[in-house]
């Protein structure tokens, strides 16, 4: 089990960490698998170990990424690896639950939060889906780039390289994305479906989290489902032309 992120150390916000490809590279790697050496990101992402080195040391003193053992080369030279820390996927997503926010929650539960004081703590919670849709706008425009990447082998006068292709798509044809559109009812509903769901699958993280000990950086799926109302969106870009 690796250690919970310092409290005390600064969070790394989602801009510093998209900011920097490399960064960006090295949490997706430590996402998929459990943990990696220095060497191991070096060459997955062929850079050099000292821009490894340093992008690395960042991700550490924000509390995103840290050292998980120590192993001993035949060359009596030790290798570091490193993972990412257990609440890796709160960190990303912005879900910082500080003293300011916390103390503005309970006084929303005990009904003594003043007007002005519930438009900050909204503020905060739309930030944090700013944050989120930030993360999904970055990890889409990924896909897409992975997706014309498959059009373009599969149709490769190639076969042994169009056949590898076909089987990706075998693989991930039943996860592509699909869009819906919802009259007010059905949105309504469609909110309703997706809390509860949403609700029953924490539960099983949180199962499976007790029964195997996985952490974030065993779990290397992610799911998103978006509600947003499109014809607010049109107007606001017919206001702005205007």
């Amino acid at each position: 089990m690796t250690p919970k992120k310092d409290k005390s150390a600064p969070p790394l916000s989602i801009s510093e960490i998209l900011h920097s490809k490399t960064r960006f590279l090295i949490y997706s790697l430590l996402s998929v698998y459990k943990e990696l050496s220095l060497s191991q990101l070096s060459k997955e992402l062929k850079r050099n170990k000292s821009t490894i080195s340093h992008h690395l040391k960042k991700m550490i003193a924000s509390g995103l990424v840290t050292l998980s053992k120590e192993e001993q080369s035949r060359s009596n030279i030790k290798s570091k690896f490193y993972c990412l820390v257990d609440d890796a996927d709160d960190l990303i997503g912005f879900m910082h639950p500080d003293d300011e926010r916390m103390k503005l929650k309970q006084k929303l539960k005990n009904g003594t939060l003043s007007f002005e004081e519930r438009c900050q703590l909204e503020a905060e919670k739309l930030r944090d889906h700013i944050g989120f849709t930030q993360t999904k706008i970055e990890l889409y425009q990924k896909w897409e780039k992975y997706m014309l990447s498959l059009e373009k082998r599969i149709l490769s006068s190639n076969p042994k390289v169009a056949e590898t292709a076909l089987t990706e798509l075998q693989i991930f044809g039943k996860r592509w994305s699909s869009i819906s559109f919802y009259s007010e009812t059905l949105a309504k509903e469609f909110n309703t479906r997706f809390s509860k769901l949403y609700q029953e699958m924490e539960g099983l993280i949180k199962q499976e989290v007790s029964e195997t000990g996985k952490g974030a950086s065993e779990r290397p799926y992610v799911a998103s489902m978006t509600l947003f109302p499109v014809k607010i969106v049109l107007d606001q870009m017919q206001k702005e032309e205007n």
